[in-house]
């Protein structure tokens, strides 16, 4: 197990470090050719295939994950049945879509682009063949196929998108990107596949599937309402204008934390489905992984959030100059949400539990939905401010429940996270002393490049074992194994 985690994280951390390297020249050159409007109109649309995707989906991957078969033959045929599932839901549901666009479009604040919708949502018929293939490559711990796939679909918005911006100057060049990039994807994993779709089909198999696929779509849901319900907020209270400034810095973040979210929690969901009956070693490779990446998030979360002016500048240009508290605000929530909230969730899924966490998620949103909601009256900043706050209160109450229905201990995180923490600050005190003697660009980039020097220098002198200890999680050998 601890070999399979080790190149999976390998491979899963390659593949997102290598499309960071494209993502962020391609969303340079976008926000310099598209206006932030295009940005919200596309948000809107993002808003509602992410929501449909939760239902033809309907939990299955999870379930095709976290599931123990009998043998081969066994779980290709609840494969096929999750298939078939998937599929019949993502064109039922698309001629819905498409049935009432006039409505949908009216209720997201997107009156006048119902087109724009219909086209964009052909995405959900392409995710039911891509969806399952990941399902079974993240099952396998295969994520050198993953990988590769994960390299080809990040070159496509430079390739596609970008020229289609610079000639249509409009949003239909990231919609027409998007629908790309899931085509393409899903062909490619489709090929590389040794499953391939059969013309078998069991109600019997798919009621069995339910009873945990029910659950888990429930707190997909949740979840999406968590993810989506600022946007929604925010794009019927205010303009396209403020709607795409904001979605387009929290895409921003969310991209640079992808490399570490998108990294380590498939591996993670994965490993842990396979210990689900061992405690100790569930512990292990539970509190090795969150140590791991909060020594990645934590000092990301300080450094975009100190430079948050610099990094709007060269992303973006002159004319998001807005973004730069957004993105500071959310640089900050978003590190707590990946190295908390996204591993409780997959503790939770791993033991065979999403109603548990569904309930979590739900106790969140009532808190933290009437909080924003109140704050939008008073203005565009106040409720981008709450809205990254109220992350602490999905990190309190998470801690709690993952003690008492998964046994991980509080006081075991919150020790684990200590060194990360630490260094982090000693590196945020630093630059935040440094960072003024200069307004140039030269300088702020120096005091980047000793805040790196120093995060990792304190990292060494104060916890070499630690660090030690992490690099044989990552290589597959902790103590003993040789």
């Amino acid at each position: 197990m601890e070999n399979k985690i080790g190149n999976s994280l390998k491979w899963s951390t390659a593949g997102e470090a290598l499309s960071k390297i494209v993502s962020p020249v391609t969303n340079m050159i976008l926000a310099r050719v598209l206006a932030p409007e295009d940005f919200g109109i596309l948000a809107t649309v993002n808003m509602i295939i992410t929501f449909v995707d939760l239902f033809t989906d309907s939990g299955f991957a999870k379930y095709i994950i976290q599931c123990d078969f009998l043998d081969e033959r066994e779980a290709d045929k609840y494969i096929d049945v999750a298939f078939w599932t998937n599929f019949c839901l993502s064109f039922f549901l698309w001629i819905i879509i498409f049935l009432f666009r006039f409505p949908i479009a009216a209720l997201v604040g997107n009156k006048g682009h119902e087109n724009v919708i219909v086209i964009a949502s052909t995405q959900l018929i392409l995710t039911s063949f891509s969806c399952i293939q990941t399902s079974l490559y993240r099952r396998k711990f295969d994520f050198k196929i993953l990988f590769r796939a994960r390299i080809v679909t990040a070159v496509i918005p430079l390739v596609v998108t970008v020229p289609l911006a610079v000639i249509l100057r409009n949003y239909w060049s990231l919609v027409i990107g998007s629908i790309a990039v899931q085509l393409v994807n899903a062909v490619y994993l489709t090929i590389k596949s040794k499953w391939k779709p059969s013309l078998y089909y069991s109600f019997a198999k798919l009621h069995e599937m339910i009873s945990f696929s029910i659950w888990s779509l429930a707190e997909a849901v949740a979840y999406w309402f968590i993810t989506w319900f600022d946007i929604f907020i925010i794009g019927s209270a205010f303009s396209s204008y403020y709607l795409g400034i904001y979605k387009n810095s929290l895409n921003m973040v969310n991209s640079i934390m992808t490399l570490v979210k998108a990294s380590i929690i498939p591996v993670l969901f994965s490993s842990l489905s396979r210990l689900k009956y061992n405690q100790e070693e569930f512990d292990d490779i539970y509190g090795s992984l969150q140590q791991t990446a909060a020594f990645i998030v934590f000092p990301m979360s300080i450094g975009i959030f100190i430079f948050r002016g610099l990094v709007t500048t060269i992303l973006f240009g002159s004319k998001w100059e807005e973004a730069a508290n957004i993105i500071g605000a959310w640089a900050l929530s978003s590190g707590l949400f990946v190295v908390f909230v996204n591993f409780f969730g997959e503790a939770f899924k791993a033991k065979g539990i999403p109603k548990i966490l569904f309930i979590y998620e739900t106790i969140c949103l009532l808190i933290m939905i009437p909080i924003c909601y109140y704050t939008k009256n008073i203005g565009f900043w106040p409720i981008v401010y709450t809205r990254a706050s109220v992350v602490l209160v999905q990190v309190v109450l998470g801690l709690f429940f993952l003690k008492h229905y998964v046994h991980v201990s509080i006081k075991r995180q919150l020790k684990n996270l200590v060194p990360a923490t630490i260094c982090s600050l000693i590196m945020g005190c630093v630059a935040t002393l440094l960072k003024p003697v200069s307004s140039t660009i030269v300088w702020q980039l120096l005091v980047i490049l000793i805040s790196v020097f120093v995060y990792f220098g304190s990292a060494y002198c104060l916890f070499k074992n630690v660090l030690q200890q992490m690099v044989k999680t990552i290589k597959g050998r902790h103590e003993g194994i040789q």
